[in-house]
């Protein structure tokens, strides 16, 4: 099969030990995707983890699309609501994480993993994907 299709609720869902609530649903996993990363976190309760928190290092860059509910997000400190639909953005070195606001709330995050870089064949550049 060229394609798959799954609702967020039908991945497989491991609660992570420690993080209030936080429940990891492994994106990648589910279709066997092996060219980039990517994961979903759920909340169940408003107040409950859905992005841990942390510092990305080494380049690392993260990007967070809120799928369902509605998410506070805070960054270095400062909060930010993030309804349905919101990207964000995260560059190296920024302490982050969120809380969701409203019962199940999701969050998608993309890439899990290092830069890549590929090379162009038809104009010979380096870009990162």
């Amino acid at each position: 099969m060229s394609y798959g299709i799954a609702h967020i609720d039908e991945l497989e869902a491991f609660p992570i030990e420690g993080q209030d609530g936080l429940t990891w649903r492994p994106v990648r996993r589910h279709f066997g995707i092996s060219a980039f990363g990517v994961n979903a976190y759920t909340a169940g309760e408003a107040g409950q983890r859905v992005v841990e928190e942390h510092r990305e290092q080494d380049g690392h860059e993260e990007l967070y699309v809120v799928v369902s509910g509605r998410a506070t997000f805070t960054f270095d400190g400062e909060e930010h609501e993030a309804a349905a639909g919101t990207l964000i953005h995260c560059t190296p070195g920024t302490l982050h994480g969120a809380v969701a606001a409203e019962p199940g709330t999701s969050a998608r995050r993309s890439p899990d993993g290092r830069p890549r870089t590929r090379t162009s064949r038809r104009c010979g550049t380096t870009r990162a994907f």
